[in-house]
């Protein structure tokens, strides 16, 4: 919705019809991590059972996975469908995976939906949002020393914040490692963080996001070592 009020959305408006079903991808965006896309479902066939107390099936999954192997897959989600008039709607968004991340199109094939079995298979164009990196060069280190922790830089997407990371000492304990603290402050108020991702931490961004707090510490065990 926020995207959509900067105009910022890719109108697709694309449809395949199987076993009495259309179903239409109608858009998407793509900002370097979160790829998010809507979609449709109508025709006589859709069940009326999905929704309200009466839901045996009020909700969907997906799969990512990496191409040319369906064996792979790094990516699901339970998320709700939405009945609207004799239509269904819903809404995926990925956390995109860093193997994939340069993307143009995305093939994606719906196989269930609403008490319907089918095939329905797209191609949809990406276009990505623009983003900017900025140079952070700030260190965060232990009262001890033992452990360095450099933030190097920012990559600033219109729905995702990815700060990179080194870790340039450490004490090298067996199961040591490292987790964030921090909150993002935005207009109205404080929200949490996301997740970390090998040497990044990927944070959700709104675009009321006025700053971004972090504070690494290191754990073993039940000891925290604060930096």
């Amino acid at each position: 919705e926020e995207l959509a009020s900067e105009q910022l959305i890719t109108e697709i408006n694309e449809s395949v019809t199987n076993n009495g079903v259309t179903m239409t991808i109608t858009s998407a965006f793509y900002d370097g991590h979160f790829l998010g896309l809507t979609f449709t479902a109508t025709g006589e066939n859709l069940s009326d059972e999905i929704g309200g107390d009466k839901a045996p099936e009020s909700g969907y999954t997906y799969d990512l996975f990496k191409q040319n192997d369906d064996t792979d897959g790094f990516g699901g989600v339970n998320a709700r469908l939405v009945k609207e008039g004799d239509a269904y709607v819903g809404a995926i968004i990925f956390n995109n995976d860093r193997e994939v991340r340069n993307l143009t199109t995305l093939p994606i094939t719906f196989t269930y939906i609403a008490g319907v079995l089918g095939e329905w298979t797209f191609n949809v164009p990406i276009e990505v949002l623009p983003s900017k990196t900025l140079s952070l060069q700030q260190t965060s280190t232990s009262k001890d020393q033992d452990y360095i922790v450099q933030f190097t830089d920012a990559v600033i997407n219109k729905t995702s914040v990815i700060v990179n990371f080194d870790i340039q000492k450490q004490a090298g304990l067996e199961g040591e490692y490292i987790l964030f603290r921090g909150k993002i402050k935005t207009v109205n108020g404080y929200a949490s963080l996301s997740r970390a991702d090998d040497n990044s931490i990927i944070l959700k961004k709104g675009i009321d996001t006025e700053k971004i707090i972090l504070e690494p510490y290191f754990k073993i065990d039940q000891k925290e070592i604060d930096l």
